[in-house]
């Protein structure tokens, strides 16, 4: 096939064409021999087209199809049943250095002069497109593998919240396999009633730039146990910033938070147990050491007015000790309050702090009254304490704030600061027994608790808890 031009016009020849495109292009006849051949495949096969043609085509072909391909062409010539023509499809071909190589094969039917059948192929080397598939293919295996490793859940979600991916571990989670979800909405399965509602709305219509990177939700296995999982999102925008997909990873903490609730429980009637004997034993012998010296008082002013002036000293030392002992009993032992009572309690705490370590310890409000939970009361009472008393003991703090007040309409916040010693923030996390504690009673909550220095020095402990609807 040469490179020509048609006579009097700029129109390039077919031959031309033929000569300049980057595929094969071989016509056989019949017998399947070739009658010409273009340059590209010369180029793919190896061969020159003087080692081609009046050849079987059947030599650029691998066994077993080498030797089946005039059979192949028989069939068709005797039945008219068509297995490529027209069609094409994946082969495999084989150059003169004897190398195998996949490619993709267009075969049609033409007639010549006297009626004459003859067949072209059109041929694309395809090894570039099957190894990038191979790669592609061992990727995703890859990847599939180390999504089904991993003990955290993931699960990958469209735009419209369907569910494209989702790990073994979702599905040992779950309960629900692969196949019973792919395609479908998450919310049909997994938020629990009363959330499911807000679920839809917050993912359909929030900004997808300020998705929720971080939350805690209650999700429903296919046996209808609620399982608390926490969850970090992600999301993949294309190239003009539309979000595509929605990565989810998420933890489930039901037994950590279980062994939580369990652990405050064992503290807080390890704190009755401890108050009570506080009540019950040491104030009641700390008031009969009070009489005692109060009577060893009035006979010492019979005989000794100096004895009998630092016998009165040590009752009212006793005295003071008794009433300092029967607070820090209330506070260990009464451990039950409502919603109404924190505010109290708060500024209570207060006096108390001041009384007991003189100190300047103020409870601030608007005065606004916040609806919340009994047991969040409870529980944020307890972090208020262990704050004020980490401000006290290790902060060596002289003026210390407490605050409780509304932050915007769904949540309230607790705030403790003291005046201390300068923060720290180390490059881990706070590892200290109390905040340890303040942390599990926040997590409790479904709270947040952060611990950061104050700009004038000392520390601020913040808690935001939600409202209760």
């Amino acid at each position: 096939m040469k490179n020509t031009v048609s006579p009097n016009t700029n129109t390039p020849s077919v031959e031309s064409i033929l000569n300049t495109v980057i595929d094969a292009i071989i016509a056989i006849d019949e017998n399947g021999i070739m009658q010409s051949v273009n340059p590209a495949t010369e180029k793919m096969f190896g061969y020159t087209s003087g080692e081609l043609i009046g050849r079987n085509v059947s030599m650029l072909m691998p066994n077993p199809y080498s030797s089946e391909h005039d059979q192949y062409i028989c069939n068709y010539l005797r039945t008219g049943q068509t297995k490529i023509i027209g069609i094409g499809r994946e082969v495999v071909g084989k150059k003169k250095d004897g190398t195998i190589f996949p490619l993709f094969l267009g075969v049609s039917e033409g007639r010549r002069e006297g009626d004459k059948r003859f067949f072209t192929g059109v041929i694309r080397d395809i090894t570039e497109m099957k190894r990038y598939q191979d790669d592609l293919k061992k990727q995703n295996e890859f990847t599939a593998t180390v999504l089904n490793t991993v003990r955290s859940l993931v699960m990958v979600l469209d735009r419209q919240g369907r569910i494209i991916n989702f790990n073994r571990a979702c599905e040992e989670t779950t309960g629900y396999s692969f196949q019973e979800v792919t395609g479908k909405h998450f919310w049909d399965f997994f938020p629990v009633f009363e959330d499911k509602d807000r679920t839809v709305q917050n993912f359909l219509v929030s900004d997808p730039k300020n998705f929720p990177n971080h939350f805690e939700t209650y999700w429903l296995t296919k046996d209808g146990e609620k399982r608390l999982i926490t969850w970090s999102n992600s999301g993949l925008f294309d190239r003009k910033g539309n979000l595509e997909y929605v990565i989810g990873t998420g933890i489930d903490i039901t037994e950590r938070r279980n062994l939580e609730k369990t652990v405050l429980e064992i503290t807080k009637n390890e704190q009755r147990r401890i108050g009570q004997e506080l009540h019950d034993g040491v104030a009641q012998h700390l008031t009969s050491t009070a009489i005692v010296a109060k009577l060893l008082e009035k006979k010492l002013a019979r005989s000794s007015a100096g004895a009998a002036k630092d016998a009165k000293r040590v009752v009212g030392l006793i005295n003071q000790a008794v009433v300092q002992t029967r607070e820090l009993a209330q506070g260990l032992y009464a451990l039950e309050m409502q919603s109404d009572d924190l505010f109290y309690s708060l500024k209570k705490l207060a006096r108390e702090m001041e009384k007991t370590f003189n100190i300047q310890c103020t409870f601030v409000s608007n005065g606004n009254f916040i609806k919340i939970k009994d047991e969040s009361a409870m529980h944020l009472y307890r972090i208020a304490r262990e704050a004020v008393n980490n401000a006290v003991k290790h902060g060596e703090g002289k003026n210390i704030w407490i605050s409780f007040d509304r932050k915007g309409d769904n949540e309230a916040q607790l705030t403790i600061e003291n005046d201390g010693k300068p923060f720290v923030k180390s490059g881990r996390k706070q590892k200290g027994l109390g905040i340890h504690i303040m942390r599990s009673r926040a997590a409790v909550l479904n709270a947040s608790l952060t611990v950061e220095a104050r700009p004038k020095g000392g520390a601020v402990v913040r808690c935001v808890v939600p409202l209760t609807p």
